[in-house]
């Protein structure tokens, strides 16, 4: 077997870094229903008085399994652990937006982006569908849409339902401010989704984009973020496919 050693992302607050430790290896775990090598033995370990996150695999980690690995909210470095010897590995790119996508619109009450991450993680890895492929996610409580964004940042669909109007203007025009600075092809448009029985209308914000103009072009691979100003409970009304491969959200 194979001894490897992670290194916590510092990214974290202090708070929240000294309580992260059951999370991380909790999303380990569930990451590893997905891998191809078992990984086993996983625990806390300290060397030179640096915390890390060791595991056991059965065999040499794939690429696959590095692309996994490199997704989790928590793994900043990781090493193999040979007689005392720390050998870095290099981790693959796995990132359709740049992740600061998630870190740059600051508000009070924001969820810490890397525990979103982890929710993120948690929700793909216990499910049967490709981690790699363009699922879609819909999030009932967006708020400004931190879930959204770290969605994109793995090429997911996002789709969002909030009813602070406000939370979602700033959204959305973040989202736009960020395609156009990342010279990202994109189209935004604005319809009445639908109205309820008062007569108050939803409307739903849709982008689309992609990192090159054949990808913008190509339904199948232009990407799509919608953000509704409406209420969950009638998230079936809004949406022309009633069905999502995630349903990811930080609950109020």
């Amino acid at each position: 077997f194979m001894n490897y050693l992670i290194l916590q992302y510092p990214g974290h607050n202090w708070v929240y870094y000294q309580s992260a430790d059951k999370l991380a290896m909790a999303e380990l775990e569930i990451a590893g229903n997905s891998m191809e090598a078992d990984l086993f033995d996983i625990e806390i370990i300290q060397l030179a008085n640096i915390r890390y996150i060791s595991f056991k695999a059965n065999s040499l980690l794939n690429y696959r399994d590095l692309k996994i690995l490199s997704r989790l909210s928590f793994v900043f470095a990781l090493f193999s652990h040979v007689d005392d010897h720390l050998q870095p590995i290099e981790l693959p790119e796995v990132h359709y937006l740049d992740p600061k996508i998630s870190t740059m619109l600051k508000y009070k009450g924001k969820t810490n982006e890397l525990f979103t991450r982890m929710m993120l993680n948690i929700a793909v890895h216990s499910t049967d569908f490709n981690f790699d492929s363009s699922l879609d996610l819909l999030d009932p409580v967006s708020g400004k849409g931190t879930t959204l964004f770290e969605a994109t940042t793995f090429g997911y669909n996002a789709f969002g339902i909030e009813v602070d109007g406000n939370a979602i203007q700033e959204g959305q025009t973040f989202f736009k401010k960020f395609m156009e600075q990342e010279r990202f092809k994109h189209s935004r448009s604005t319809r009445v989704a639908y109205k309820n029985e008062e007569g108050r209308p939803a409307q739903i914000t849709e982008f689309g984009y992609g990192k090159t103009k054949d990808d913008f072009k190509n339904e199948d691979t232009r990407k799509h973020l919608a953000m509704v100003h409406g209420t969950s409970k009638e998230a079936h009304k809004y949406f022309k496919k009633e069905r999502f491969h995630l349903i990811v959200g930080d609950l109020p």
